[in-house]
């Protein structure tokens, strides 16, 4: 974010003669997804934004706007089992093992997944035609010695949900497919979710797209293969939320 900080404040510099067409108002928060809708919670009593603001994102690709992006569902998976001596293997209950099967189902539900699409069109930097949604199985601890058979197995979900999708139906597909597996023992130790938004018609956007065109060349309306404060802005402050920034694919964001 210290790119979309470092444009917003040169471009605000840039107008500090104007006389703008709206009230503005800057937040700026920090660290992600997980710890800053906190953040935007404690500043909205000391916003004043009217019925229907419109909020614009810096967290997003660069030239182009965005008016959609994935959900987010982050589900962590703790599996048990009884711990003994490798060699006696046969008394104990191997949690790291149980966790295999267990992923090699959300495996095969990736695949079930990996044949949608969103109506919403992707931008061409990122190689796809249209959103995409996304399940990857990101971190897996467990373990004590390389001889002990292990008691205890977390292993994490990042499921990305097209603005099409509900958390509660990804949710439910998740615990189907674990479901399925007969013998471990697991449940859920955390989760944590952020539900997308359908695509933002709000004509300023699309004004939004011209000015981008008129600097940077091909511009246009695209759905972000990311995910962020966006629904926040949609469902608790009632805005109309699009967004651009200073991101680029090829810089591997993370």
């Amino acid at each position: 974010m210290k790119g979309g900080i470092a444009a917003l404040v040169g471009a605000l510099y840039s107008l500090r003669e104007r006389d703008l067409s709206f009230d503005t108002t800057v937040l700026l928060t920090m660290d992600e997804e997980t710890h800053q809708l906190d953040q935007l919670e404690y500043l909205t009593p000391m916003l004043d934004g009217g019925s229907r603001p419109h909020v614009l994102s810096l967290d997003a690709g660069f030239g182009y706007v965005t008016v959609a992006i994935l959900g987010l569902l982050q589900m962590d998976i703790t599996v048990t089992g009884e711990s003994v001596h490798s060699a006696l293997a046969h008394l104990g209950q191997n949690a790291i093992e149980d966790s295999a099967r267990l992923m090699q189902a959300l495996l095969e539900l990736k695949q079930t997944l990996s044949m949608r699409r969103s109506r919403v069109a992707a931008h061409p930097s990122t190689g796809l035609a249209f959103m995409e949604p996304r399940l990857n199985l990101n971190m897996v601890e467990g373990g004590l010695a390389r001889n002990v058979v292990p008691a205890r197995c977390t292993f994490t979900i990042d499921r990305r949900l097209l603005p099409e999708e509900t958390v509660a139906a990804a949710r439910a597909e998740i615990l189907a497919a674990l479901g399925t597996v007969r013998g471990p023992q697991w449940y859920v130790s955390r989760e944590f979710s952020i539900p997308p938004v359908p695509p933002c018609a709000d004509p300023l956007a699309g004004e939004l797209s011209d000015i981008l065109a008129s600097v940077t060349g091909p511009s246009g309306l695209y759905g972000d293969m990311l995910s962020g404060e966006l629904p926040y802005a949609a469902t608790r402050w009632g805005g109309d939320a699009f967004a651009t920034g200073v991101i680029r694919p090829e810089n591997r964001i993370h």
